[in-house]
């Protein structure tokens, strides 16, 4: 996606999500990042409705798994907050960046946080925070 391959990127994920399908004990970290890796494709293509739809699966997902107060469902509501960002809706945006601040905030505030704190949740955490910093 990155490298604005959206119909290759779009390909892979389709097969990935045909192999999830004919998988029904897939797990729900695998359907939580499937629909994620939707969410942001749709979303660079300007398919807000359809990046809203995945990202929502994206949360369902996590939040099943490790609850939706968890900084693993973090990603998801940014993302959320990102395709409102880019549509202007800015309170919906803001809404649910502010959602994410405060489950960092409290994870951070937490007991064994350092012990939880593995490098992939501190680089979202940092581009979390970078990003929106440096484009509110």
């Amino acid at each position: 996606m990155g490298l604005e391959r959206h119909k290759q990127a779009e390909e892979y994920l389709s097969l990935a999500n045909w192999a999830v399908v004919k998988t029904p004990d897939v797990g729900l970290d695998v359907r939580s990042q499937l629909h994620r890796n939707f969410g942001k494709l749709y979303a660079s293509q300007g398919r807000h409705a359809e990046a809203l739809q995945q990202l929502a699966h994206d949360v369902y997902y996590s939040s099943l798994m490790v609850g939706p107060e968890h900084v693993d469902t973090c990603a998801g509501y940014y993302s959320i907050g990102n395709v409102f960002h880019s549509l202007s809706q800015m309170d919906a945006a803001f809404g649910y960046y502010s959602i994410v601040v405060d489950i960092w905030a409290n994870f951070l505030r937490s007991e064994g946080c350092e012990t939880e704190l593995t490098d992939p949740k501190r680089e979202e955490g940092i581009e979390v925070s970078t990003n929106r910093l440096n484009n509110p």
